[in-house]
């Protein structure tokens, strides 16, 4: 089973921002785990073919029988998270154990003022710029 924590957990995140974590297994799947890998990445979804783009990533063999791996993350400056008519961009931090490939998932919004963008308001925005001149 696979189950993490972030340390200071919040739904929004700024560029430069540390994300740090752990990820506990169950005392069951211990003999099980041959290797953790937890990813820091953005993912765009909507219309079309979507993208996946891994940032960093974090990988470690279970050396002992703890069931615990703290991992840290820093964010980088771009790309933000937005919305719009026909495609979104979202970031996440992702958690696979192997070799049964159990997998969870952490999204969160990442920008400068913690808030995801909406490309039709900033097109709008653009549109009633150019009509002033």
């Amino acid at each position: 089973m696979c189950r993490f924590e972030i340390i200071r957990e919040r739904d929004t995140y700024h560029p430069g921002d540390i994300i740090e974590g752990k990820v506990r297994y169950d005392a069951y799947d211990v003999d099980r785990v041959e290797e953790i890998i937890i990813k820091l990445l953005w993912y765009t979804t909507g219309k079309g073919v979507s993208d996946t783009y891994v940032i960093d990533e974090f990988r470690a063999s279970r050396t002992d029988q703890s069931g615990e791996i703290t991992f840290s993350f820093e964010l980088p400056d771009a790309p933000w998270s937005f919305e719009g008519q026909l495609i979104q961009l979202h970031w996440a931090i992702e958690v696979i154990i192997l070799p049964e490939n159990h997998s969870c998932t952490f999204s969160f919004v990442m920008s400068p003022d913690g808030e995801k963008r909406n490309l039709l308001s900033i097109v709008d925005r653009v549109a009633q710029d150019l009509s002033s001149f």
